[in-house]
């Protein structure tokens, strides 16, 4: 749902001053040619001056200020788009997590074994053992990275400044780009999925999510297709798919998983008003991406906001394989080899970096926690929609 555009504290300074931005942004401004990084850096620079006035900025504050930055600026064009990513930059600095972001409870173990994830997740350290762990981790990251050690090191200190990690990231406004640069072992996905581990205080929590998901993706083909209404998207969807795919079989091709999501989104994701230029990529608004690999890094960032998102790069020549990339911030994170893996990190670098949900992708990503993860959500929201099919029933919140 988007924010209501209601004025806020009326506080911000009338013109509000742009600042003299760093000497390469200012040179890019110049030359009319900004990059990704100059863009989340301007986001940054004027959100912190927005909540140095206002506590809790609204979408009139943001717009105001983006109509700033167009009059000083006006090759930028577009102040609505500055505003919606000041906006949503402001609402995580104030890093109150919604539920989408609180911290899951401990899974209760359905095995007798009596080993539990919290004998992995080391004591909190004081400063100077943290320190020594950071050193060491570095260090580990590096043997492993250029493949002279095994994962097994950088897990052990992973677990060791697992505690001060959470309290750095969630209770201080840390930029993506500040959190990679301090712990760049985020940027493989054995990483990213040990943190997850680490967080949810499970274990194989992203083997777990790919063999329920598999599951899934037969139950909402099945259940699409067997609708008496189906909408124009829908219909569109079932098509491209076609009618001879085997839902029931466990060797499901990256055009059923992609196909299922979209199905999904169909029925949780507002629909787009106006279709801009840069949507001739976008398969799944904010989430997914589709762009040959010969494309600029600029041409396709926009589409995916600056919550996580998945970008699908593929050759012209063979549009079938591809690879995907997690983008946040409009920065690259992590590479997958597979869609199944892509979804499952797209969703935990929300509790790994402590973001809240895209607010159109909020209801997507709720039903994704709670019924593929199993993490519980807000109880007093209201079920939007449910279907039932193979015995299995689901509903969206």
């Amino acid at each position: 749902m988007q924010p209501a555009a209601v004025k806020g504290s009326n506080s911000l300074p009338d013109p509000f001053p742009i600042p003299v931005f760093r000497q390469t942004t200012e040179q890019n401004l110049a030359k009319k040619d900004l990059y990704p990084d100059d863009r989340r850096y301007m986001v940054r620079v004027l959100s912190t001056m927005i909540l140095a006035h206002v506590s809790k900025a609204s979408v009139h504050d943001c717009e105001q200020v983006g109509k700033a930055l167009v009059q000083k600026f006006p090759f930028l064009k577009e102040y609505h788009s500055w505003a919606q990513f000041m906006y949503v930059r402001c609402q995580n600095c104030n890093r109150k997590p919604a539920n989408a972001t609180s911290e899951p409870k401990p899974k209760k173990k359905k095995t007798s074994d009596n080993h539990h994830y919290s004998t992995i997740v080391s004591e909190p350290e004081d400063a100077e053992t943290h320190a020594r762990n950071m050193e060491l981790l570095e260090t580990e990251w590096t043997k492993f990275k250029d493949k002279k050690a095994s994962a097994d090191g950088v897990k052990e200190l992973m677990s060791r400044t697992f505690l001060h990690r959470r309290e750095w990231i969630r209770h201080s406004e840390r930029p993506v780009s500040e959190i990679m640069k301090e712990y760049r072992c985020l940027s493989r996905l054995i990483f990213v999925a040990y943190e997850m581990d680490m967080i949810c205080q499970s274990e194989d929590m992203m083997e777990q999510f790919e063999e329920k998901w598999k599951r899934f993706v037969g139950v909402i083909l099945s259940y699409s297709r067997a609708i008496p209404f189906q909408t124009k998207e829908l219909k569109q969807i079932l098509e491209e798919l076609g009618d001879d795919c085997d839902v029931s079989t466990d060797n499901l091709t990256e055009v059923e998983h992609i196909a299922a999501l979209k199905c999904v989104a169909s029925f949780l994701v507002p629909k787009r008003k106006k279709q801009g230029s840069k949507d001739r990529y976008t398969v799944i608004p904010f989430l997914l991406i589709n762009v040959p690999n010969s494309t600029a890094e600029r041409e396709f960032v926009d589409c995916a906001s600056i919550h996580p998102a998945i970008i699908r790069k593929f050759d012209a020549d063979d549009s079938i394989a591809a690879t995907y990339s997690i983008y946040v911030e409009e920065e690259e994170i992590v590479k997958c080899p597979e869609f199944v893996n892509a979804l499952y990190v797209v969703f935990s670098l929300h509790y790994i970096f402590n973001v809240s949900y895209h607010p159109k992708l909020s209801d997507l990503f709720t039903f994704i926690q709670e019924k593929i993860f199993e993490i519980p959500g807000d109880p007093e929201k209201e079920v939007t929609f449910s279907f039932q099919f193979h015995g299995c029933n689901y509903s969206s919140y």
